[in-house]
């Protein structure tokens, strides 16, 4: 019997397609630090670093169901797969329809000075969720400034990097700068109260 360790990425992609599911116990034990590494890259609304890593896990084993040679070499494959998967779910978390946090602030709120109306009646979860948006507006507003705010918001949105440069009249790369300092920004205000 041969060492697994020792094989090619592609020659364990096929051990697993003939069954051997230690093969792919130790491709996913290869690349879980390079995955570990493109979700650090990355921010999630209302999650965290772990959220982003099981969802790069998930895309990691799919690509090694899913490979095939003409793809090219695994390691590059299973990169683009898993940025990819993280970067959807990313997109995901800030749209509107998955907003990160239940007491956050509708944008369309924000410009009319209301707050969202909550179908839960309960007097103290009011009270808190009326806490929770104050605090999260509170530190938008602090800490970014009215063109950060604006960007920020759009990707809230769900806007993609080019719709939001197309609105802005910015590259996609500068929105893409932009947002991750913005996103280290809040992160860092968070974190310091």
């Amino acid at each position: 019997m041969q060492k697994l360790e020792i094989l090619t990425d592609e020659e364990l992609v096929k051990l697993h397609a003939d069954g051997d599911v230690a093969a792919s116990g130790v491709l996913l034990c290869r690349y879980k630090n390079a995955v570990k590494a493109i979700c650090r890259q990355f921010f999630l609304v209302g999650g965290d670093e772990e959220d982003l890593m099981q969802e790069g896990m998930i895309a990691l084993f799919g690509c090694i169901s899913e490979y095939d040679p003409k793809f090219g070499a695994f390691g590059p494959y299973a990169s683009r797969c898993v940025k990819n998967r993280v970067i959807d779910a990313v997109r995901k978390s800030g749209r509107n329809k998955n907003k990160p946090l239940a007491d956050f602030v509708d944008v369309q709120s924000i410009s009319d000075g209301e707050l969202l109306s909550s179908s839960d009646t309960n007097p103290e979860t009011l009270y808190l969720s009326a806490e929770g948006e104050k605090l999260i507006l509170k530190s938008i507003d602090e800490n970014l400034s009215d063109g950060e705010k604006s960007l920020f918001l759009l990707f809230l949105d769900g806007l993609s990097y080019s719709e939001i440069a197309a609105k802005t009249e910015l590259s996609a790369k500068q929105v893409d700068n932009r947002l991750q300092k913005i996103k280290k920004k809040l992160k860092a205000a968070t974190q310091t109260k």
